[in-house]
């Protein structure tokens, strides 16, 4: 890590925060975190009030893992024997620490969000690399950050060098999203797909156009870039059609910005997504991205990323270059050779979708059916729709390859057993896999499902 990678010091922090610095002043080393077990050395702990646990309860288990400074709540400090340490004290952390991002996203030239049911943090990814990453000043979330707390985070840890942030936003009900654009309202937005998912909050998939659509409540938006090629979100482009704040650019097969042509996965060795994308009346004809990424449903992700870093005037030959390089992100199609065995960690989250997305990556690879593994945890916050919705992923997966169930939500036949304990499961799959032999494993982020990876590792 540099020795100052925001290129502040404690001081400024304090200030931008508006509360004030108890004990000395110095670089900031790290980044910022609100959970005292992913803190590491030089990073400030920011101790946060929560429904179950309160990040003030926390503070000495921070400072035993190397934490610089936290950033707590006055009364907290002064009513409570504390841990010694540096710290910014604050009347409301929440609040301060917002105030902190606001603060800092004045630096920026561009803020570009990233939202849709699928896709985000990948899209997120590519984004970056396809502008050139953090030595062309660009900044994004570094973890799945897509709440409102997550992208004040993001913004309140970006170097001072910064000029483009790519945030994440999601959201499971009405209103969320309106909040985060409030706060950090986006010069670009791009829009991956739309899908049931958060079913519990959102109601239906109408409900989920409503929610996403409130990101372009956003008072700086200039271009919305969207996935041209799903029904549902064209509609509710076309709907604000005459909203001249800002112009749309669709990114897919027919008419658009960005067209999308000859995608496909070819698996040999490991899998490799390819799309050739073209700009209606440009002179230079076509460019084709070839990546290491697992699921002919990136070549449409690269074409967005493509699409922003085009749109924002940089190079489309050096953009798709760039974007050759991109790879799976972890729990989201990573391939991994473990102990022989072939293991496609989708152990991230899961909706409809993407479980269907990655049952179709499994059909496609060179793998005998009776060979591959599939490790299926539930789909969560599915409301009213998860017994039709686990059903009908069910039979896809039984056409797909031998089943490992995990959780209540499935349902109970004969011809499959669904597992209540982990390490159950675990210890009956270890038992018939052999070299060579592919296992996906897939769930929601409840789940755990990365239980299962490591014990295979």
């Amino acid at each position: 890590m540099d020795v100052n990678p925001m290129g502040l010091r404690w001081s400024d922090l304090a200030s931008m925060a508006e509360g004030y610095l108890v004990g000395s002043d110095g670089p900031i080393r790290g980044v910022c975190t609100p959970d005292s077990r992913s803190v590491h050395p030089g990073d400030l702990f920011v101790a946060l009030p929560g429904c179950r646990v309160d990040g003030h309860d926390f503070l000495e288990q921070a400072f035993d893992r190397g934490a610089e400074a936290a950033m707590v709540n006055q009364d907290r400090w002064g009513n409570k024997k504390v841990p010694s340490g540096r710290y910014i004290l604050v009347a409301d952390v929440e609040a301060s620490l917002i105030r902190l991002a606001e603060t800092r996203m004045k630096q920026l030239t561009n803020v570009i969000a990233v939202t849709g049911s699928v896709g985000k943090t990948t899209t997120r990814e590519m984004i970056a690399k396809a502008l050139g990453g953090s030595h062309a000043g660009v900044y994004r979330a570094r973890q799945s950050h897509n709440t409102k707390i997550g992208c004040a985070l993001t913004l309140a840890e970006m170097p001072v060098t910064t000029s483009i942030a790519v945030l994440e936003m999601g959201t499971n009900h009405p209103g969320e999203i309106a909040e985060m654009v409030s706060l950090f309202p986006p010069d670009v937005v791009v829009l991956t797909k739309i899908s049931e998912a958060h079913l519990e909050g959102l109601g239906d998939l109408n409900g989920v156009v409503q929610a996403k659509s409130e990101i372009f409540g956003s008072s700086r938006l200039r271009t919305v870039i969207y996935n041209g090629n799903d029904q549902e979100l064209s509609k509710a482009i076309q709907a604000r059609s005459d909203d001249s704040r800002w112009k749309a650019w669709a990114v897919g097969e027919g008419e658009g910005k960005v067209l999308v042509k000859d995608r496909s996965l070819i698996w040999s060795d490991v899998p490799i997504v390819s799309v050739k994308l073209e700009l209606p009346h440009h002179r230079n004809g076509s460019w084709t991205v070839r990546a290491k990424m697992s699921g002919v449903q990136n070549a449409l992700l690269l074409a967005l990323a493509w699409g922003t870093a085009v749109h924002l005037g940089r190079d489309p030959g050096e953009v798709a270059y760039r974007l050759s390089h991109c790879t799976s992100c972890k729990g989201r199609g990573r391939l991994l050779s473990l102990n022989g065995v072939q293991v496609l960690d989708e152990s991230y989250n899961a909706n409809p979708a993407s479980m269907s997305a990655a049952l179709d990556l499994v059909r496609s690879a060179p793998v005998p059916k009776e060979r591959c593994f599939l490790v299926l945890g539930e789909m969560r916050e599915m409301g009213e729709a998860s017994k039709k919705a686990h059903e009908e992923i069910l039979k896809k997966a039984e056409r797909t390859g031998n089943l490992y169930l995990f959780g209540s939500s499935w349902p109970l036949r004969a011809n499959h057993r669904v597992w209540k304990e982990m390490d159950a499961l675990i210890e009956a799959l270890k038992q018939e896999l052999r070299p060579k032999d592919l296992v996906l494993i897939k769930g929601s982020l409840s789940n755990r499902m990365e239980r299962v990876l490591e014990a295979l590792r």
